[in-house]
């Protein structure tokens, strides 16, 4: 199991404007990824009959889709700072509905509910797990979104507004929340 690519920690999470690396020196134990929707099926059964009846598209005429069910595994390696640690990691994320951002995918994100899950601990570090329960659209970030609020850091914002698409645009960074602005000719 690699911990580092090319001597750089893998790619965290941005959790409503906190990243998982630099608020609380979580480090994943593998790649993160959002695991894909469950697909909400319908089907009778025949009395009598080999198979069945699939209602699973019937009203829509596609495939339906409910929540987006995992967990991300981390090791923390936070000094004599475990008890803040933990109390910090419950009170801002567990049972909270949170705007998710994976570094490695950072053109998407997602939103729903995070619970602290299982914490094993050794002597000088600990893994944590985060229970994931989002909803099952993956939203595009995209550059003519004029607020970010909180949901992403300041710099991820500024990155994905400046990207080429969006050139003779700047960002304007206002109370906390970056705003695409059309410079006045």
């Amino acid at each position: 199991m690699s911990m580092y690519i090319n001597g750089r920690p893998l790619p965290g999470l941005n959790i409503s404007g906190n990243n998982t690396y630099e608020t609380w020196e979580m480090i994943p134990t593998s790649r993160l990824h959002v695991v894909p929707p469950e697909v909400k099926t319908t089907y009778v059964d025949l009395p009598g009959a080999n198979g069945g009846l699939d209602y699973t598209e019937l009203l829509t005429g596609a495939p339906t889709f409910g929540y987006r069910k995992g967990s991300w595994e981390f090791l923390l390696i936070p000094g004599d700072q475990w008890a803040t640690v933990y109390q910090s990691l419950c009170s801002v994320l567990h049972g909270k509905q949170h705007t998710i951002i994976l570094e490695g995918d950072p053109n998407y994100y997602y939103t729903g509910r995070l619970k602290v899950n299982e914490w094993k601990s050794s002597a000088y570090n600990s893994l944590i797990t985060l229970d994931y329960v989002l909803n099952p659209e993956r939203t595009v970030i995209t550059g003519t979104a004029a607020d970010f609020q909180d949901a992403l850091d300041l710099a991820a914002a500024q990155r994905l507004l400046l990207k080429q698409a969006n050139s003779g645009k700047i960002i304007q960074i206002q109370n906390g929340s970056a705003v695409l602005v059309t410079p006045s000719s």
